[in-house]
């Protein structure tokens, strides 16, 4: 026990210190506020059956990891009648613990890449972020997905910062795991981990410690391209009807459309209105890289 506390004392205390102040800070609102539309959601996926709600929730272009997790803390916490008329504070419990863990995990790594006025500051305006306090009172899956975030970032940042010294198996596992989970909980999450992994191919040299490095990356580029192609038929089908694609369509021809707005809407030269799909092209590759 000692060793484990010696070794992740500090993320214990980042952690408990922000869970507590993300409860005293939130916590009323959490336990006051009337859900709302995307919370009801939630609240109706819980009440499904196991198959129903992976099912409805697949074919609605969302994963059902959150909704599942969610069913579960409902189901221990409060039992049967618990996920018939769930409370609204059990609902939001668990994206303010998955509030102050990220920011904690967040705070930790700072603190030992940087120093300790680092992990502080970054504490601090953790704690003072709107978007923070706002998605941590709602019973939707983004808490999570940030949690998964921030434990990417710090298991990484344990390990790049050991190298060769340290070969912490449980911060390798959560390096690969906490990327895989994110991936898994938002299809967004797929996207962020493909641009964050596609980056450890930069990184030159032959040690044990690169090649190892590379290895993971390889695993969980594997992984959340799996889980992009198992979410992909639900996107496209949900996508085909959704009243979103009639202003924002997921093409090319939009992104070309939009180009175009950007760089010769002003010009008014007519001869040029070609120029939007080339240059929308410019600007996806230059997201890509």
């Amino acid at each position: 026990m000692r060793p484990l506390l010696q070794r992740y004392g500090l993320e214990l205390a980042l952690c408990v210190a922000c869970c507590c102040a993300t409860l005293l800070l939130d916590g009323g609102r959490a336990r006051t506020e009337l859900l709302w539309g995307d919370e009801i959601v939630s609240v109706r996926a819980i009440q499904q059956s196991l198959g129903g709600l992976i099912e409805h929730r697949y074919w609605q272009g969302h994963s059902p990891l959150y909704f599942l997790l969610l069913k579960l803390w409902i189901f221990v916490s409060s039992g049967v009648d618990g996920l018939a008329r769930p409370s609204e504070f059990l609902l939001r419990l668990p994206p303010l613990i998955c509030m102050g863990l990220a920011g904690g995990l967040l705070a930790a790594a700072a603190w030992r890449a940087w120093g300790i006025a680092a992990g502080i500051v970054l504490l601090v305006l953790w704690l003072g972020n709107n978007l923070v306090e706002r998605y941590a009172v709602e019973a939707r899956p983004y808490a999570l997905l940030l949690f998964f975030l921030a434990a990417a970032v710090w298991s990484s940042t344990r390990l790049w910062l050991a190298k060769e010294t340290d070969r912490s198996t449980a911060n390798g596992a959560i390096a690969v795991c906490s990327r895989i989970l994110a991936a898994a909980t938002i299809p967004v999450g797929v996207i962020a981990f493909l641009a964050m992994e596609a980056c450890s191919f930069r990184i030159r040299g032959a040690s044990s410690y690169i090649r190892f490095w590379r290895h993971r990356s390889l695993v969980v580029l594997a992984a959340t391209i799996t889980i992009l192609a198992i979410y992909m038929p639900a996107i496209a089908s949900k996508s085909a009807n959704y009243w979103v694609e009639s202003f924002a369509p997921l093409s090319w021809q939009s992104l070309g459309r939009v180009a175009q707005s950007i760089f010769m809407d002003r010009t008014g030269a007519g001869d040029l209105q070609s120029m939007g799909v080339p240059a929308g092209l410019v600007m996806a590759a230059v997201a890509v890289y």
